[in-house]
């Protein structure tokens, strides 16, 4: 399994890509339910769902210092990080293996670890390191 770093205004943090792809892909199915979604939105939402999706073999790259670029931005990913967040709450769940291809994350390639599924408790933390990392810290 791959690790990427994920940076924002010169800080950063390493993740598995696994991880990453389902945070991304959840990411972007939220964008995909708002009925107000602008362009950038929209542009966002596809590039997160390409990076979830189609196993590109170089990493994962959120680009956040693009996507985040302003106040405004910064405030309505930080609100969709945390509805994503609070998906991802039910301590002791675990997303399978099974619901991680149901999805195409990867690109078909398994990036799952031996155990074929990921904690959901993992996937939240990831979330709070994103949201960590959008307000400075």
């Amino acid at each position: 399994m791959g690790m990427s770093t994920v940076t924002y205004c010169g800080r950063q943090f390493a993740a598995p890509d696994g991880l990453l792809e389902i945070w991304l892909h959840a990411v972007a199915d939220e964008i995909g339910h708002s009925a107000n979604a602008t362009t950038w939105l929209e542009e966002l939402r596809e590039d997160w769902h390409d990076q979830a999706t189609l196993g590109f073999g170089f990493g994962i790259v959120p680009n956040l210092d693009k996507w985040a670029a302003d106040k405004p931005r910064i405030d309505i990913i930080r609100e969709l990080f945390q509805a994503v967040l609070n998906r991802f709450k039910p301590p002791g769940s675990v997303f399978s293996g099974t619901q991680r291809d149901s999805l195409g994350l990867g690109g078909g390639q398994s990036a799952v670890g031996a155990t074929g599924s990921y904690d959901i408790n993992d996937v939240a933390a990831l979330g709070q390191r994103f949201i960590d990392l959008l307000s400075g810290g």
